[in-house]
Formats: C-alpha cells, structure tokens, sequence
C-alpha cells in the first residue's frame, strides 16, 4: 500500500478485530488530556497577564470544554468495553464521537495559537513553539492508528498557528527578526507535512502487529486437523449463548460425541488414516447441522455440537440421532470401507445448566450413561425425567 492511500482507506476495508483494537487504542490515555489542559492554560495564562483579550479567554473556555467531554467520552468508554467488550458498529460510532471532539479541538487550538502569536510578545511566542511541536508529536503518537483522523487534526492545529509566524514575520521590524519568524513557520508546516511519513509508517507496524494477533489468536481457538473450534472456543461460544438465552424462551443443546472404535482405525491403518476419518467426521457433522449451529473437536475422537433455537427437547434428541447416524456410516480409506460408530450425550440449556462448565460436565454425565448402554446412543442428561418443552 502505498503510504499516501491510507488517508483515504475506508475503515471497512480494515478487518473488524483490528479496527475495534484500533478504536480501542485512539481512546486510551487520560492522563495526557490533563497536561494538555494545564499546558493550555498556562499559555494562555502568560499571554493574558500581558493585557486582557477576551478573543483568547473565550478560545480557551472552549477549548478545556472540549477537553472536559473527551474525559468524560474516554471515561464512558472504558465502562462501556468493561460490561460487555465492543462491537463494530458501536466501535464505528465511538470513533465519529471522538473526531467529533478533537477535530474542532484542534482547530481552536491552531486559533488560539494564531491569536496569542500576532498578538503576544517574544516570549509567548516561545511557548507557543514549545506547545505546538508538543501537540504535534503526541497527536501522531497517540493516534497513528487512524491515519486520516490523525492528518486532519494535525493539520488543523498547524496550519493557523504557522499562518501566525508568518504573519508576525511580515510585520517585522527587520530583517533579521522577520527571518527567524519566516523560519519558524516553515519549521512548523514542514514538520507537520513530514510527520505524516511518520502517521504512515506507525498505522503499517501497528495494523500488520494487530493482524498478526488476530490471526494467531483465531488459529489458537481451531482445530489444526479439521479446521472446526477447539474446546477453548466452544466454551466462549457456548457460554455467550448461554447468556443470551436467559433472556429468549429458547434452548441451547450440547451434544457431545465420542467415536465407538476409532481406537482400532488407528491400530489397523495407522495414524494418518485415522487423521482422515476425523476430517471426514467434521465434514460431515457440518453437512448436517443448520444455520447457527456449531460444531467443534475437543481433542482426540471426542466432538461437540452446540444446536440452537430449541422449543424442545425432541429436536435435540432428533439431531443426536442423525448424528450418531451420519458417523456411523462407512468412511472410504486405502481402498477399505472402515466402520466405526459414535455415542451422544445431550444437556440442555438454561434447563439442565446455565453456564457453560456445568453442561459441559452434565453432557459428559450423559455421554458416559450412552456409552454404557452400549454403541450407537442417545442419552440425556436424566434422561428419565423429560425436560419441560418450551412453548411455541
């Protein structure tokens, strides 16, 4: 990507995980809000102690304003990750509410400056350096992340604040003194222009690391062999469903399964042969299931489903036997038909459990009641008493 197209790269064209990361990162920090504010008022401060303006007075009332909501906004923001994380839309709209703040922040800002520099001594001016190549840095540390919001604060706050130098060194009394002003603005415009490189580079480094941690995290909750969750992302997903059906008439259904005799296809045939009876097994506990549901491999001959939308326990018990039926049919390797079959262990939720470790180990309860009553089961949990159907 070349560096001056991330400007105008849609964030949509950013995958969801690393644009709420990113998010996440424009909205952290408040305690260099603070030495803004304080930097803010003790220019302005300086530069009031010299003579009254209420230009500047009423810059800096509304620039601490400013300030104050995005405390606040960074604020809200935390309580807001920490009750239930973040998802992309309200991510997209923390993002508008955010710019929405510091765009006309720096505005006022490169404002305040131009007042303070046409209108203050040698010395203000001096702070007024000193706090511009500050802003200026901090801004494209802190918000690199979002290339295009960063550019266009910082353009915002440099470019009036340069118009000021400039203008100083037109009315200068000399030469000298008009090129050392003339400098300073050119200083300030070409830094300002340069340090986009800097905006480009940092976005590049943190949305590759970002990437590379979403990638990594993903690959950790699949299964290498079939591609399928593993345990560590059934638990997640089942535990979120969980939770959603607290407030839904609906049941959640864990089956879970366990190969009757894959032991021996991994005796007779060998290990790669058995690695291809479980992608098979995969293949086909996908092929059966509908829209929402989840299919996952736990580890060695043991697979899970999660079966959603449930009015009944019958439909649980239907879907345990078309597995159990499914994978007990004949798997094609090395020009053999190989046989095995499969035992299912079904919990309900939020009936039997409401959380996920708990119908976990009911279902597993279950799984060891099919197994014992001999291969090609179905048991539920208290299986001799029939969970109450939800109404339709």
């Amino acid at each position: 990507m070349l560096p001056h197209r991330m400007f105008f790269r849609p964030s949509r064209d950013i995958p969801n995980a690393s644009y709420i990361e990113m998010v996440s990162i424009l909205m952290a920090g408040k305690l260099p809000i603070v030495i803004v504010a304080l930097t803010i008022i003790m220019l302005a401060g300086f530069s009031l102690s010299a003579r009254l303006d209420w230009v500047i007075v009423g810059l800096t009332a509304t620039i601490l304003a400013l300030l104050s909501m995005r405390f606040a906004m960074i604020g809200k923001f935390r309580r807001e990750m920490s009750a239930g994380g973040l998802s992309i839309a309200p991510a997209r709209t923390w993002e508008r509410r955010y710019r929405a703040v510091v765009w006309p922040y720096a505005a006022l800002l490169g404002l305040l400056n131009f007042r303070i520099t046409t209108t203050g001594d040698l010395l203000a001016h001096m702070l007024v350096i000193a706090e511009i190549f500050g802003f200026c840095a901090g801004l494209v540390t802190r918000t690199s992340v979002r290339p295009k919001f960063c550019a266009g604060a910082l353009m915002l706050a440099a470019i009036p604040t340069s118009a000021g130098f400039l203008t100083v060194a037109a009315n200068a009394a000399d030469g000298r003194s008009g090129f050392a002003y003339l400098a300073v603005a050119s200083l300030i415009a070409t830094y300002s222009v340069s340090s986009l490189e800097s905006v480009s580079y940092l976005y590049r480094t943190i949305l590759a690391q970002l990437t590379a941690k979403q990638q990594l995290a993903g690959l950790a909750r699949l299964d290498p062999l079939t591609a399928l969750p593993n345990r560590i992302l059934m638990f997640e997903q089942l535990e979120a469903l969980l939770h959603a059906s607290k407030t839904s008439e609906e049941l959640v259904a864990l089956h879970l399964i366990d190969l009757d005799g894959f032991k021996g296809v991994n005796d007779r045939y060998g290990h790669p042969t058995g690695d291809a009876v479980l992608k098979l097994v995969g293949d086909r506990l996908g092929k059966i299931l509908r829209a929402g549901d989840i299919a996952a491999r736990l580890g060695g001959d043991e697979f899970a489903v999660i079966q959603v939308g449930l009015r009944s326990y019958r439909e649980a018990e239907m879907l345990g036997h078309r597995i159990v039926r499914a994978l007990g049919e004949a798997y094609p390797a090395q020009e053999h038909a190989i046989f095995i079959g499969a035992s299912c262990g079904i919990a309900l939720g939020p009936v039997d459990a409401r959380t996920a470790d708990l119908l976990v180990e009911r279902a597993d309860q279950a799984l060891y009641a099919a197994k014992r009553a001999g291969r090609g089961k179905v048991h539920f949990w208290k299986s001799d008493i029939e969970p109450p159907a939800v109404a339709a």
